[in-house]
């Protein structure tokens, strides 16, 4: 996988609520990052649509033109209330047939109008748990107008998009990239991304997705008890969140001095506490489908995975090995900006812009 060649020149934009990502690969080189925050003191779900949509081509622009990307063609990804993704058990047929028939076997999978879809497939093999021939498929369902809204952005600055994924399988993009085929086949590991309006979840089994789902509950949210409790405006909490965001124990509040962090963990906690509560029903979900099912451990990326001790909590609730995602481990760094030193701090915000820019990789 390392070593394969790109099969379309193309550049990965994570189009998010709180900033927009920009990858690109020249061969098996990173050769452009950027990031450029999009409303610093206006959360972006407050500005009218129309409005925002104008801005979001803007800051694209921006980073595009400031990155000097040369080509044209872009990967950009859905997620959220944009896009339905489920694992069905379907009669066993080819790739074809399952082509001409895919309206109709996704139709009661899928909570809006099937002509207001947009369907793609994966066949993931052969479902053994009965005794007739079945398979297991992976179905993908993205709302048209919410497709079309990311399209327009793209060709309103000149962008020709070449491929729409998913978030969380960008994650799984990189994950592949990065992982050697040993360990991709010693058990399930989770690929958790804290956003700033969802938080992505896909369980990788032995190399395949098995669960996805999105939950709406994210970086904003932090934000949001922020500003609720310190009585703040967007701009600070979201300052306050990046420079001292932090999540305590009981025995560290006990032993710990500085009032200000123990203020502020106190209004982050219970929103950790509600995250998590998704999490592990997910989590849970997923293990009970099989008692042979067994979580290895947890990669962890997302701007709020960057709340001080939050890997450690989520390692203590769930007992398992907590990572910090680095998209950029298996690639070759040629970049004039940013400096080395400050890719540390960006690897959290990077998997998905990276993911896309993989996927058009043969």
């Amino acid at each position: 996988m390392k070593n394969l060649k790109p099969s379309i020149d193309a550049v990965g934009i994570d189009i998010g609520t709180h900033s927009i990502k920009v990858a690109y690969l020249k061969g098996d080189s990173l050769t452009k990052l950027a990031i450029a925050e999009i409303s610093p003191d206006t959360p972006l779900s407050s500005i009218p649509a129309e409005e925002r949509d104008k801005l979001l081509a803007n800051v694209l622009k921006k980073a595009i033109d400031d990155s000097q990307i040369g080509t044209k063609k872009a990967v950009v990804s859905i997620s959220g209330d944009a896009v339905i993704v489920r694992y069905i058990i379907l009669p066993k047929m080819t790739q074809k047939e399952l082509e001409a028939t895919i309206k109709f076997e996704a139709e009661p999978y899928i909570s809006f109008p099937i002509d207001q879809a947009i369907l793609d497939f994966q066949i993931l093999g052969d479902n053994d748990e009965e005794d007739t021939k079945r398979m297991d498929v992976l179905l993908v369902a993205g709302k048209k107008d919410l497709i079309d809204r990311q399209v327009n952005i793209l060709r309103s600055v000149n962008l020709r998009p070449v491929l729409i994924d998913v978030d969380a399988f960008a994650l799984e993009n990189v994950y592949d990239y990065n992982m050697g085929e040993q360990e991709k086949n010693t058990g399930s590991v989770v690929l958790l991304n804290i956003g700033a309006t969802f938080t992505n979840i896909n369980i990788i089994e032995n190399g395949v997705s098995r669960f996805t789902r999105d939950v709406s509950i994210a970086g904003n949210n932090f934000s949001k008890a922020l500003q609720r409790d310190l009585r703040l405006d967007y701009r600070k909490a979201e300052d306050v969140k990046k420079a001292k965001g932090i999540l305590l124990t009981e025995e560290e509040e006990n032993a710990f001095g500085d009032k200000e962090a123990i203020q502020i963990s106190d209004v982050l906690k219970p929103v950790f506490h509600e995250l998590f509560g998704e999490i592990r029903r997910s989590l849970d979900y997923y293990q009970a489908q099989s008692s042979e099912r067994s979580l290895k451990k947890i990669i962890l990326s997302g701007g709020s995975s960057k709340i001080r001790n939050i890997e450690k909590l989520i390692a203590q609730e769930t007992k398992l090995q907590v990572e910090k995602s680095n998209p950029f481990a298996s690639v070759k760094l040629n970049l004039k900006s940013p400096a080395p030193e400050e890719l540390p701090e960006m690897q959290p915000l990077f998997p998905v812009a990276m993911g896309l820019a993989l996927r058009v990789r043969s």
